[in-house]
């Protein structure tokens, strides 16, 4: 079921901010201090194995989500 971009989106803002680049494995490990709900870690799961870098890494991510239908547009 899809989520909320503005429920998850800071999950790969920090995941940027501190690694520099978006991957799932970083990604979840933010989400897992707040016990986020499954549907949230399914979208975050939904990278899979993606790297997304660069100054648009967030932005990226978002369009990917959008894109396989994680999340919705808020």
């Amino acid at each position: 079921m899809p989520v909320s971009w503005d429920a998850i989106s800071q999950h790969f803002v920090d995941c940027h901010d501190i690694n520099g680049e978006i991957e799932r494995t970083a990604a979840l490990r933010f989400a897992e201090f707040e016990g986020i709900s499954d549907d949230e870690m399914d979208a975050i799961d939904a990278i899979g194995s993606r790297i997304f870098r660069g100054d648009n890494a967030v932005a990226d991510v978002k369009e990917f989500l959008l894109q396989e239908g994680q999340i919705t547009q808020d």
